[in-house]
């Protein structure tokens, strides 16, 4: 999450303020989320703004600002947020499950060099998903990225396989107090 994080904060271009400033005057909404195995970037924007909101997504996804500063902003939000966390039994239990599933590493150790060298090992065209929904042809949308096809190198990106267990661990039940 932090790197998808990263990718909302500015360009080797922009500050963080001038991409939410250049977004804002399109008019657009553009963002980088992240799940437990999945990164999404979503936007809209009006029709006539596409061209300038699809040049900002590439240069977010070519040039993203690895900031010392920012990346503390980033991470501090983060740590607030599972601090907010730690009061709803639900996320409670997902982030027992999560730590269960995946083992637990604190975000406080975390650098921009991590950050970035995630990035660079995972973030590819050749794991990339393309959809579009709106007033758009199929053929506006193919033109429209031949720049970020041009500019962004495919590279083999590790994708880790899912064991099967031969044998199933003992049943546990975690009690949270």
């Amino acid at each position: 999450k932090l790197t998808a994080n990263m990718l909302n904060e500015g360009t080797e271009y922009k500050t963080p303020a001038e991409l939410e400033e250049a977004i804002g005057t399109l008019g657009a909404r553009i963002s980088v989320q992240s799940g437990t195995e999945t990164m999404v970037v979503t936007g809209s924007c009006l029709k006539k703004n596409y061209p300038q909101a699809i040049a900002l997504v590439e240069e977010m996804l070519l040039h993203p600002r690895w900031d010392a500063q920012s990346f503390e902003v980033v991470k501090e939000r983060m740590l607030d947020n599972i601090r907010q966390n730690a009061a709803d039994p639900s996320l409670i239990g997902q982030q027992l499950f999560r730590k269960q599933v995946f083992g637990s590493e604190s975000i406080l150790s975390y650098t921009p060099d991590d950050a970035k060298a995630f990035y660079e090992a995972n973030i590819s065209p050749s794991v990339a998903k393309v959809s579009f929904v709106g007033g758009l042809s199929q053929q506006e949308v193919v033109s429209s990225l031949g720049s970020l096809e041009k500019n962004w190198k495919a590279k083999e990106v590790e994708t880790p396989q899912i064991v099967s267990a031969d044998v199933r661990p003992e049943a546990k039940v975690y009690f949270i107090d």
